[in-house]
């Protein structure tokens, strides 16, 4: 069984390789701060916006404040033929790596 978690410090490497960052946070909580270049679709909106911004071919990398939406987010996505979906963990570890490569 493929683990569908990827560590906070992957996410460059697989974004720079392609993979789309969807952040499932709420408005306020992206607005606060997300990952730069982040597709924002809250988990609300997940069924009926996500299909608009990721296809059945894109790896996508999933994330939230602690990483249990975006578990769902993922989960969903695998549903309904988005393959290479994953959870990427929560917003800190996230900012953590990428803030690393701003120094």
């Amino acid at each position: 069984m493929e683990a569908w978690f990827i560590e906070a410090e992957d996410t460059v490497e697989w974004v720079q390789a392609g993979a789309k960052l969807i952040d499932v946070r709420s408005a306020g909580e992206f607005a606060a701060g997300a990952i730069p270049g982040a597709i924002h679709v809250p988990l609300a909106l997940v069924p009926t916006q996500i299909l608009d911004h990721v296809g059945p071919d894109d790896t996508v990398i999933c994330y939230c404040l602690s990483g249990a939406l975006a578990d769902r987010a993922a989960a969903w996505l695998r549903e309904n033929g988005v393959e290479a979906a994953y959870n990427g963990g929560g917003v800190y570890s996230l900012l953590e790596v990428w803030a690393a490569l701003e120094t």
